[in-house]
């Protein structure tokens, strides 16, 4: 059976005492125990109904000073109260800032989290966005052992959800339609779960940021979306760094260079089409002018003083210029690294 956690007030009134303190007084409470149970009153909470010895056992553990106050911050957070005793679920509004750095709260957090982890995970799966985002939002009252259980929980929960994503979205037929799909993936709700994740789990959000340029390669992808995406992800509590790629991307899709993304894939692949275009027209003109030389339309002279441009017009020297410098200038861009 689950921990189960009692509020000492329930405990004191059991024994009849007046205040909470006095439960630091073991010895009295066991002979109160005793002599409850001798009474025939059973001590039952939950679905749990104590023994004597059990009872006893459980008044020794929780006479302590630490466990007392523990109990008070407990009881002066409705939300976290009411979760630990009914399994009532609301945003967490627990004011962590004001604990965190008081030299109980390690303490507190490994206290709780034998009582809310069974709670949390049993309520990841299969479920909403906001209620995954209520279940995150306690992530910070767990100690380090419970934590990475619950952020893996949610995370997986989050893949799931991201991967019928990425199939409705290839079946779309506009932007429209895109937007209606992937407007989940990167939601308000998403963003506020992933910053409820502490640093060990900050590569959640580097893989939500990647998720995000994926769907820049999108044929139905346009401005309007890839900025939409971008001001999401820089809703994200980042590092520099990531924060810095996000601007970065954010500038070429403003100057107009977001096909650069679309064309991402190509970039991968082992051959780079721009320098094979720019090869292969090269090659023409050089058989070109082989061309012509063996048909003797060039003299020595003219060779020696003219390019293999020559035999062209004008107006096609000035076009095959034209397209060479075109060429270089992509070449030049998909040399660019996009990190």
């Amino acid at each position: 059976m689950k921990l189960k956690y009692i509020p000492l007030k329930v405990i004191t009134d059991f024994l009849s005492l007046e205040k909470v303190n006095e439960l630091l007084l073991t010895e009295l409470c066991v002979e109160k125990a005793k002599t409850k149970y001798f009474e025939n009153h059973r001590f039952i909470y939950g679905e749990k109904q104590f023994s004597e010895v059990e009872f006893i056992a459980l008044l020794q553990t929780i006479s302590s000073e630490k466990l007392i106050v523990f109990d008070q911050w407990i009881q002066e957070n409705k939300v976290l109260y009411h979760l630990l005793t009914k399994e009532s679920f609301e945003l967490n509004n627990f004011d962590i800032d004001s604990l965190k750095n008081h030299f109980l709260f390690p303490d507190f957090k490994r206290f709780l989290s034998p009582y809310l982890i069974p709670i949390l995970v049993k309520n990841c799966d299969h479920k909403t966005l906001n209620e995954l985002l209520i279940v995150s939002s306690f992530i910070k009252l767990l100690d380090k052992n419970a934590s990475p259980i619950l952020q893996d929980k949610i995370a997986g929960e989050l893949r799931k959800k991201h991967q019928l994503i990425v199939q409705k979205a290839e079946k779309v037929n506009d932007e429209k339609e895109l937007i209606q799909s992937i407007g989940f993936a990167f939601s308000n709700e998403v963003i506020s779960i992933l910053n409820h994740f502490d640093e060990h789990y900050y590569s959640a959000k580097v893989e939500l940021i990647e998720n995000g340029i994926q769907f820049f390669k999108h044929p139905k992808t346009t401005n309007r979306i890839a900025f939409w995406i971008i001001n999401q992800l820089n809703l994200l509590q980042l590092n520099q760094e990531h924060l810095q790629k996000l601007t970065e991307i954010q500038q070429s899709i403003r100057n107009g260079e977001d096909l650069y993304f679309k064309r991402k894939a190509l970039v991968s692949n082992k051959i780079n089409w721009v320098k094979t275009s720019v090869i292969f027209v090269s090659l023409m003109l050089i058989s070109l002018a082989v061309y012509y030389f063996l048909q003797g339309n060039f003299e020595a002279k003219d060779i020696e003083t003219k390019s293999t441009f020559s035999n062209f017009s004008k107006e096609e020297r000035i076009k095959m210029d034209s397209i060479l410098k075109t060429m270089k200038k992509k070449e030049e861009l998909e040399e660019k690294p996009f990190d």
